[in-house]
């Protein structure tokens, strides 16, 4: 089983390498502009879009990669942008392990994606010089779904292969997350080619500016939702030292929970809303005596009414 996923992973690999490089060579007949300048700042901006990317919970980075991607498609043409695009790849190499066939993929799949998306930017009608967004709206919101689209198939074929996951399931949580995402990028993108055509390198630097502000307040986004997680957790752990009857019976719930959201491909949120609440389910017993949670005989009438009282206890610490 294990040599089967290997070699269909080396097949969407190949695949996608002989595509993306066919599809990029293809491009140089498109519109190109050698801008020396710009090309070694957007190479820049690449690598630090990727240096400093957002670390998600369940792995995975965000980054305004997209953005520079629509951008250099306008200002320098579709070939130009794919061939500037693997700065990412270059930054993406400071925080994570070297692996010839991921680092194959990540280049293929960017070339194909860039390139393509280059391609229908210029077959919608989307200009180059004299931008005007009422114009452009149409070419660019094109262009937006189809890098997600087959940037988003690609990634999962290759992800559902290699973790034996369901496609199906993988690519409509992934494309359901990215969709906003890219929608709002693409014109970010297309504010970022505007400046840069009127104002040059510093106008292209003075918008990079509130980007590096958001990923500062994103960033710090997930790192309270982290803190959020590991008081979670803390909680449970002391219910445990508590409560050692129960010990690791809160897991249980919470793995079975996943187990059973997943079978049913009920939606993420609402996956991940379930299994901390199955974590915390019995965190109401923080609030019952030791005495009565451990007593080895029949508990009196009034020591039941006191433990039947631990669910709305812990309801009370939820609340806060």
């Amino acid at each position: 089983m294990m040599q089967q996923q290997t070699r269909q992973v080396y097949l969407i690999t190949f695949l996608t390498a002989i595509v993306g490089f066919g599809l990029w060579w293809y491009t140089r007949n498109y519109y190109l502009n050698v801008d020396l300048a710009g090309i070694i700042l957007f190479s820049v901006l690449y690598i630090l879009s990727e240096v400093f990317s957002v670390q998600l919970p369940k792995g995975g980075t965000v980054s305004i990669g997209f953005a520079l991607d629509i951008a250099a498609i306008i200002i320098f043409g579709p070939f130009l942008a794919a061939l500037i695009s693997l700065g990412g790849i270059i930054g993406n190499l400071f925080h994570t392990t070297f692996r010839i066939v991921k680092f194959t993929f990540n280049v293929s799949l960017l070339l194909l994606t860039t390139s393509l998306a280059g391609l229908v930017y210029y077959w919608f009608g989307g200009s180059n010089v004299n931008l005007l967004l009422t114009y452009d709206l149409v070419p660019l919101g094109v262009t937006a779904l189809v890098y997600l689209l087959i940037n988003a198939s690609l990634l999962t074929a290759i992800v559902a292969v290699a973790n034996g996951a369901d496609f199906a399931t993988t690519w409509r949580a992934n494309v359901r997350w990215a969709l906003p995402s890219f929608l709002a990028l693409a014109p970010l993108g297309y504010l970022l080619a505007a400046v840069y055509i009127v104002m040059g390198i510093p106008g292209a630097i003075l918008l990079i500016v509130p980007l590096l502000l958001a990923r500062f307040s994103f960033n710090q986004y997930i790192e309270t939702k982290n803190a959020h997680l590991s008081v979670v957790q803390a909680l449970a752990t002391a219910l445990e030292a508590k409560d050692s009857y129960t010990k690791g019976h809160s897991d249980r719930v919470a793995e079975y929970s996943a187990l059973i959201c997943h079978q049913l491909e009920l939606p993420e949120d609402f996956t991940e809303d379930l299994i901390q609440a199955a974590r915390m389910h019995d965190i109401g017993k923080i609030g019952v005596s030791e005495e009565i949670l451990n007593k080895p005989g029949q508990l009196t009438g009034n020591e039941y009414e006191l433990i039947k009282g631990y669910s709305r206890i812990g309801s009370n610490i939820l609340e806060q």
